[in-house]
């Protein structure tokens, strides 16, 4: 999962050099199009699992996944890389509150805590301070609206993938998002540029790396790690999709924005953590303590577990 958010983070720079050749779309439907393809043929045995309500269910993940791609790489336009990773991860905090709208789902208190820490930290980064400016940017305000629809991306397949083959749901869904965007670029972006040889190279990073890599590390990564643990690591991406801006030359920085980063991450930090799991390791001494012999005298042996 750590590898996964290096090339995330990395992969927000390339989208940004990628949209000099690509309108926002057209990049889109070919980054999913062709790791749909890929996925599909890496686990081609999955397909016995196909049914109509996976084909319903991965229709509505791509929908709401291709409208957040659009309002990211939109945004990507108009911010730098950096700052349109930082406010994706937003999704994070975001998640709760769209599961108690979508799910019924009530949000804890830590989940309030991590959306007004969030607030703070974004208008830190997005705002301008400098004189009688006080606007976010166009491209905040996209990819703002981009991490809301991750969150119903991620409360979707989290409902749905109890229901059908992950794998098929996935591919499904990536299928779909090209589909959408193909059909949305036809519409409003015109023809597609022809691929030039220069082209390929991020192209490959975007379909084979950033997207068909990168879900089978995060599926494989989930399975064997705690669910929690894993949220925390891959909100990750945009420390490195930061780093990876400053690199390039996207990324400026000041003290205010340097806060307002620190303050989204603790926010996504504080909303992934489980504290009661913290409590039950500070209670157990003293409930070793207070264990009644009786009751250790009656547990079963070793051989009897067995």
């Amino acid at each position: 999962m750590l590898i996964t958010t290096i090339i995330w983070g990395i992969s927000f720079v390339i989208m940004k050099n990628s949209l000099d050749s690509f309108k926002p779309a057209q990049l889109v439907s070919l980054r999913f199009g062709i790791a749909a393809l890929v996925v599909a043929l890496l686990f081609i045995r999955k397909w016995k699992y196909f049914t109509w309500k996976t084909l319903f269910h991965s229709s509505i993940i791509g929908f709401v996944t291709f409208v957040a791609y659009m309002f990211q790489t939109y945004g990507l336009k108009y911010t730098s890389p950096g700052k349109n990773a930082f406010l994706t991860v937003v999704y994070c905090v975001l998640v709760p509150f769209v599961s108690w709208f979508a799910l019924k789902q009530r949000p804890k208190k830590k989940n309030l805590i991590s959306a007004v820490l969030c607030v703070i930290g974004i208008g830190l980064i997005s705002l301008n301070f400098a004189g009688e400016e006080f606007m976010p940017q166009l491209g905040d305000l996209l990819t703002l609206a981009c991490s809301l629809f991750f969150a119903f991306q991620i409360t979707y397949q989290n409902k749905f993938s109890k229901q059908s083959n992950l794998y098929v749901l996935s591919v499904l869904s990536f299928a779909f998002v090209a589909v959408f965007s193909f059909i949305f670029s036809l519409i409003f972006e015109g023809s597609y540029p022809k691929i030039e040889m220069e082209m390929v190279p991020s192209l490959a990073i975007l379909t084979l790396g950033a997207t068909a890599l990168c879900f089978m590390l995060q599926n494989f990564g989930l399975k064997y790690g705690d669910a929690n643990d894993g949220a925390i690591i891959l909100s990750l991406e945009a420390v490195f999709g930061t780093i990876a801006s400053f690199i390039a030359g996207y990324e400026e920085f000041n003290l205010t924005k340097e806060i307002g980063f620190l303050v989204v991450f603790a926010a996504v930090l504080i909303s992934q953590l489980d504290f009661s799991r913290f409590a039950k390791k500070n209670d157990s001494p003293n409930d070793a303590e207070n264990t009644d012999e009786n009751e250790l005298a009656i547990q079963p042996t070793e051989q009897e577990q067995k």
